[in-house]
């Protein structure tokens, strides 16, 4: 079957390779430690928490997706006794935006020289040409994560209140389901290559809600079938979308894979 072939070789090509996950995870390391010195109690850091697709084995490497990030949730709140809370004892969190400011004068002072952002609700470092989101969080009295809410007033974006998270939410699906990862692959190398016509998070999150059985090249002709063509987009991103679509049709019928190749290359 030639497509089934094509794609899992597309898919195993853009896994994130062990000399690249080497450095992402000294990263992490010297983040997770700058951020605890950096710290030293002012507003009670404690913990950090890798999630996202870098967790979930979707992320794609660099050579796939410029735009590849790794997520790690900084949790404010010390834990007593089994439950978060801050000194003095059963004081209420700060402000989201508090800690969003907090963690970008963390990334002026200890990485001046690496590109950064603030991308709400998250501060973007780059570090050896990987992107490393941090967002702030805490643990509520259910032991809930909560991040900072997008709310528009008057025109602006802010971000003054919480809201709860499940960082883990679509690690589930994916635990012993290899052939779904290499969908999410699959799809989110088409989605760079066509202009991020999607959010990666939201179209691997649409990716979890339907079903998918078969071999890889089937999972991928359902995905194709059932993706829709939201009339909000652009005319350009419709287009795209119709594209994939009648690509895999003829993939489907023919097994050829020239007639999707330009859809990832």
């Amino acid at each position: 079957m030639i497509v089934n072939s094509y794609l899992n070789d597309l898919a195993r090509r853009a896994i994130v390779r062990d000399d690249e996950k080497e450095g992402i995870q000294r990263s992490i390391n010297t983040i997770t430690q700058r951020l605890k010195s950096y710290d030293e109690n002012k507003y009670q850091i404690g913990d950090t928490l890798i999630f996202g697709s870098y967790k979930r084995r979707t992320m794609l490497s660099r050579e796939f997706d410029d735009n590849s990030d790794v997520d790690i949730m900084v949790v404010f709140g010390k834990k007593f006794e089994g439950f978060y809370s801050f000194e003095p004892r059963n004081t209420q969190p700060k402000s989201p935006k508090t800690y969003l400011n907090y963690l970008k004068d963390f990334a002026e002072n200890k990485y001046p020289t690496s590109l950064r952002r603030q991308d709400f609700p998250t501060i973007v470092l780059e570090l050896n040409h990987i992107k490393f989101d941090l967002v702030p969080a805490i643990i509520d009295d259910w032991n809930s994560y909560k991040i900072p809410r997008k709310r528009k007033s008057n025109d602006f974006y802010q971000f003054d209140e919480w809201t709860t998270t499940n960082p883990n939410g679509l690690d589930g699906a994916l635990s012993n389901n290899q052939t779904l990862r290499r969908l999410v692959r699959v799809a989110k190398i088409w989605n760079a290559k066509q202009g991020y016509i999607y959010e990666s998070y939201e179209l691997e999150k649409w990716i979890m809600q339907n079903s998918f059985c078969g071999n890889l090249a089937q999972h991928f002709y359902r995905f194709c079938e059932l993706l829709p063509i939201n009339r909000n987009l652009s005319q350009d991103k419709q287009r795209k979308i119709q594209k994939l679509k009648d690509s895999a049709k003829r993939a489907e019928y023919s097994d050829d894979k020239s007639t999707i190749q330009d859809l990832f290359e």
